[in-house]
């Protein structure tokens, strides 16, 4: 036999005996290759599964939870719509109200798509997810613009409804939660103090001139000095002290009967009325209005509520709330809003705020933990329904009242704002919030910022440079869109953690 037989036989030989072999391994390979398919089928629908339990639990636990199956259930199907592979599954969702914990759990069958060749109709998927609702640290100033444009459309209303959901949402139908605080700042073009800290005065004999029958309400004058300047939110009393605020008569004397935008003044009994023409007012103790223009006119002219403390009781906060009125006159500063903000939530400050109320009960502020400290987050929630303004009551002289002047003869506050005219006026206060604003945003001091029906795109542009981003800022058109951007915001300062 030639070689080149016998090497022809033994690969004919070769040949057959792949042959052979191929024909035993083919069904295992194909075996493998199926269970390595389905495998990764049932590993990818356990991933989705995950993933949809993941947002049904976080949903779950951060909107109300007297809602937790109806919204957990709601964002499941959305994130895992029903038949995906042929599967049609329903969450179990449970709610522990002792340990906040949401649970989400899905299980099914999933079928398989080689179930004749591998023997194996279904393959068995699930998920859980558990996600914890927990509360950092919260020091919370709700800073509201109060301005007497509030009582158009019930936008007072609108925002007592606002604030309220966003409490209950926060503190969960508790009267107290452990670390949170909420203070609300009301401003106008001025702040209220209250009234028992006369110690922060720096002229405290002006509030003896008050009359005895309208005492001095709380509020007090900017100690800005300079056009460009600003307060500084982190020095307290002694070292920062205001001047009492305190809006002037415009009666002149000698009185010549014509009506200007504050007339009042003092009286020695009741019923003696303002005499004119060329006849002083009658002195007394006693306290007169004169003045047709719907105005609450007096030395505490525009002058809004006392400022509410960082204080954690749910129930005063929203009694707070529920009083606020709109107050007429000055026109709209939110600076003043946001400088007295910061101080409440400045630890400088701390053990500093006990601040008289508007019924006489006097609030005693939460102490305040150091900026940027970790267990705590601040955050300041302005809502405004305009830009700044100096308002301009029809009558004499030029200009409400306001924290940079309130005597009629020094209402531009020249030296103050370094103007006497309305609109430059305005512009500093413009320039005052945004540098406020980054100030605050650099002690780690989170903004949120409201308008709340403006249609002017440079207002809204103003507010939304100020909040930390973008996407902190938010126009209202109405009411029911003010309540869910409150209620949204509540929601994203509550703190979720999943746990598993």
């Amino acid at each position: 036999m030639s070689i080149r037989t016998a090497l022809s036989r033994a690969c004919k030989s070769t040949k057959g005996s792949v042959a052979v072999m191929t024909g035993l391994t083919l069904p295992i390979i194909s075996l493998m290759a199926g269970i390595a398919i389905e495998v990764s089928r049932q590993a990818y629908v356990e991933s989705m599964l995950a993933f949809a339990c993941d947002a049904a639990a976080i949903a779950g636990a951060r909107y109300d939870v007297t809602n937790v199956q109806a919204n957990a259930l709601q964002i499941f199907n959305a994130n895992f719509l029903p038949g995906t592979m042929g599967i049609n599954v329903t969450p179990v969702v449970t709610y522990n109200a002792t340990t906040d914990l949401v649970t989400v759990s899905a299980t099914s069958t999933m079928p398989t798509i080689l179930g004749g060749v591998l023997g194996v109709g279904t393959l068995n998927v699930g998920a859980t997810s558990e996600v914890q609702r927990t509360f950092g640290g919260l020091e919370l100033i709700l800073l509201l613009d109060v301005t007497g444009s509030m009582s158009q459309n019930n936008k007072i209303g609108g925002l007592i409804t606002a604030a309220t959901s966003l409490v209950n949402t926060i503190y969960q139908g508790q009267t107290t939660r452990p670390n949170t605080a909420i203070g609300i700042v009301p401003f106008v073009t001025t702040i209220n103090i209250g009234a028992n800290n006369t110690g922060w005065l720096s002229d405290p004999l002006t509030v003896a001139t008050f009359p005895t029958t309208v005492p001095w309400a709380g509020c007090v004058k900017s100690n800005s000095l300079l056009q460009t300047g600003d307060e500084n939110f982190d020095t307290p009393p002694p070292g920062n002290l205001w001047p009492t605020y305190y809006a002037d008569s415009t009666i002149p004397f000698p009185d010549d009967c014509i009506d200007r935008d504050n007339d009042w003044h003092m009286v020695a009994t009741l019923g003696t009325k303002r005499k004119c023409p060329g006849l002083p007012p009658v002195p007394g103790n006693l306290f007169e209005i004169w003045d047709a223009s719907g105005s609450i006119d007096g030395p505490n002219r525009s002058c809004p509520p006392p400022i509410m403390p960082l204080h954690n009781n749910s129930v005063d906060v929203i009694n707070y709330v529920n009083q606020l009125v709109p107050i007429n006159g000055g026109g709209t500063m939110g600076n003043l809003g946001f400088v007295w903000a910061g101080r409440v939530l400045s630890p400088s400050w701390s053990g500093l705020w006990n601040v008289q109320q508007a019924d006489g009960t006097i609030i005693n502020g939460q102490p305040t933990q150091p900026y940027n400290s970790g267990t705590s987050q601040k955050a300041i929630i302005m809502m405004t329904d305009g830009g700044s303004q100096w308002y301009d009551d029809p009558l004499p002289p030029i200009g409400d009242p306001t924290a940079y002047g309130s005597a009629p003869n020094d209402r531009y506050a020249v030296g103050k704002l370094g103007s006497s005219d309305i609109n430059d006026f305005v512009n500093q206060v413009n320039s005052k919030i945004s540098r406020l604003c980054t100030a605050l945003k650099a002690d780690g001091i989170k903004i949120y910022t409201i308008t709340f029906r403006v249609t002017d795109p440079t207002v809204n542009a103003i507010y939304s440079n100020c909040a930390t981003t973008p996407a902190d800022f938010a126009p209202a058109a109405n009411n029911a869109e003010l309540l869910t951007i409150f209620t949204n915001i509540a929601q994203q300062l509550q703190n979720l953690k999943i746990v598993g």
